[in-house]
């Protein structure tokens, strides 16, 4: 039984959740850092009403029994992959298990004080020693990881993901684990939606800190130095290098965010980031487009950041156009940019649309024969999974023929992991250093070459597979996506303290155990982790129905895939998951059971 004092905790956070509009009241100034309780009498009332939802929905669950409440809690084993998952393929309760385990574990490298600062901040990875401990944590991060963090306090906040709240339940301020805590699920979701809205208070007060450091950005960041209280001020008048691809994966989470605080009642919070998103909107044209409204810059210069944006030098760089990731900011700068008229919108979109080609997948060139008919594709850059990310963003799939051509992706990537006798999904990752205390080394050259745009593949030795690479298959087939990510996780050093590590050996020598990069980053990591939510599809669906978006989104897709009629491999099965690593191998020293 938990002490009366932890239950008076417990109440304590849950009204702080439940009635933050009173909490936030009144503190909405640009880096504000202290807002205080108002209202005491109904902060009360709402304690005691609380206090009757949480006994009552309780006591209605225990009649479920306690498997219930196991299959939506996580495994406290760091090594949960070597389990026996049976039906992981088909029952949907085992699948729930193993997401939970999963995001529970990859929850600790998300936690404040691992790859995260104190205040929410994204650090872009972990590197870790031999024996497990860690080596270092990065000092900077990119709208790219910010993006995958916010995202999933959303989806934690909105509540409709059965799994996501074991992403935060081990993370909490107090340091007590899930198991020790003998709270139902409701009460254990309860901690972890109030956690997400702490970090979401805490993240949006570093990004009014950044607007006020930056001018000039437009809310826009760069590739930003963090430490380990926040961001760190780079010296000079020069924001180099801030990328448009980055910052429109950044600022839709940024809206699933605010559209969540908002449905919640959390007005206050939600206004901090509507005037974030706001200010990007507002300079995003002129910052990544310009006056001549032709093309969208690929990152740009800000060479006078302490002046408005507009009024500074800034130097444009490249052209953003691809129909992957990039393709968000694209998005954002047609839904919500301010003054990029129609005309700039449809040359936006043609540039992208070149992009866009379709791809027969027969087969690996080594493997003849191993595919029984051509499967029809959209051609990736690298077809690697991380092109796919927009997926996780916005309702692409609600598309008929998106879907189908994205399920068709999917069928691809697994019978050429199959033909080839892959132990899971080759895409974009740390590959393992060649010699011993060396660093990992970053390949981009990882995909599925024969339906790419075209690039050289490495050699046998520097190909690796990496967990997010099944993150794709999760969103259209969660069965088969969490059995090849499963059978990836169980090879030896895998797992850690921290959750699954970047890359293993795709083909080790004979006679050695395959070689793990021992890193861990947000790409490689967190991506699967949002799709085991399902992503902000279902938030970002409602955002861009309340604002009257939606048709013209539904307009853009359908446009784009045009292109695509009648499609081969719709009726192949799937391939046969690769058999788990069953060789030798040592675990990490704190990783081993």
């Amino acid at each position: 039984m938990l002490s009366v004092l932890f239950r008076l905790s417990l109440l304590n956070v849950l009204s702080f959740q439940f009635g933050s509009a009173s909490l936030v009241g009144g503190c909405d100034a640009v880096g504000h850092g202290e807002c205080r309780v108002q209202g005491e009498s109904v902060l009360l009332q709402k304690q005691q009403m609380m206090k009757k939802t949480i006994t009552k929905e309780a006591n209605d669950q225990s009649s479920a029994g306690s498997m219930q409440e196991n299959a939506i809690l996580g495994s406290d084993s760091c090594r949960f992959a070597k389990s026996e998952w049976p039906n992981l393929l088909t029952d949907e309760s085992v699948q729930n298990a193993y997401m939970a385990a999963t995001l529970r574990w990859d929850g600790r490298f998300a936690a404040p004080g691992a790859a995260s600062s104190q205040q929410g901040m994204t650090r872009d990875h972990i590197a870790l020693n031999d024996d497990g401990s860690v080596k270092r944590t990065a000092g900077y991060t990119a709208p790219s990881k910010e993006n995958l963090h916010i995202s999933m306090l959303a989806v934690v906040l909105d509540g409709a993901s059965p799994v996501a709240w074991n992403f935060l339940i081990d993370s909490l301020p107090d340091g007590v684990k899930a198991e020790e805590r003998g709270l139902s699920t409701l009460e254990l979701k309860a901690l972890a939606e109030a956690e997400a809205l702490r970090r979401l208070e805490n993240i949006i007060g570093e990004y009014e800190r950044w607007r006020q450091m930056c001018p000039g950005c437009g809310g826009f960041m760069n590739w930003i130095w963090v430490g380990d209280d926040g961001w760190i001020e780079q010296p000079g008048n020069k924001v180099k290098a801030v990328p448009a691809l980055d910052n429109g994966q950044m600022v839709w989470s940024l809206i699933a965010a605010a559209q969540v605080l908002k449905e919640k009642g959390h007005m206050d919070l939600a206004a901090r980031f509507q005037r974030h998103i706001d200010a990007m909107a507002e300079a995003v044209s002129t910052l990544f487009i310009g006056s001549e409204q032709k093309r969208s810059a690929a990152r740009v210069n800000i060479k006078e950041k302490t002046e408005a944006v507009g009024a500074g030098l800034i130097k444009q760089k490249g052209m953003l156009r691809d129909p992957f990731e990039g393709e968000l900011m694209i998005m954002f700068q047609d839904l919500l940019g301010h003054g990029v008229t129609d005309r700039a919108k449809e040359k936006l979109w043609k540039k992208v649309r070149r992009g866009v080609l379709r791809k027969e997948y027969t087969g690996p060139r080594e493997v003849s024969d191993c595919v029984e008919t051509p499967i029809t594709v959209e051609s990736g850059w690298r077809f690697s999974a991380h092109e796919e990310w927009k997926y996780l963003v916005l309702p692409y799939l609600d598309n008929e023929v998106a879907r189908r051509v994205f399920e068709n992706g999917e069928r691809a990537r697994a019978w050429d992991a199959h033909c080839r006798e892959l132990p899971g999904f080759m895409a974009a990752c740390y590959r393992p250093p060649h010699t011993a205390g060396g660093e990992p080394v970053y390949m981009d050259t990882l995909g599925v070459e024969s339906i790419s745009y075209g690039y050289t593949e490495p050699t046998k030795s520097d190909l690796v597979v990496t967990p997010y690479g099944s993150f794709p298959l999760i969103l259209v087939n969660r069965g088969q996506g969490l059995a090849w990510h499963q059978s990836l996780l169980t090879r030896p050093r895998m797992q850690s303290q921290y959750g699954s590590m970047d890359a293993s050996d795709a083909f080790p020598p004979a006679g050695t155990p395959p070689r793990v990069a021992s890193i861990m980053t947000w790409d490689t990591k967190v991506t699967t982790d949002l799709a085991m939510c399902g992503g902000t599809v279902d938030i970002l669906r409602r955002f861009l129905t309340d604002n009257n978006l939606l048709e013209r989104f539904n307009a853009i897709v359908t446009d784009q895939m045009g292109i695509f009629g009648d499609l081969s491999g719709e009726d192949l099965e799937w391939p046969k998951v690769h058999k788990a690593y069953e060789g030798s191998g040592d675990d990490f020293a704190d990783c081993t059971v």
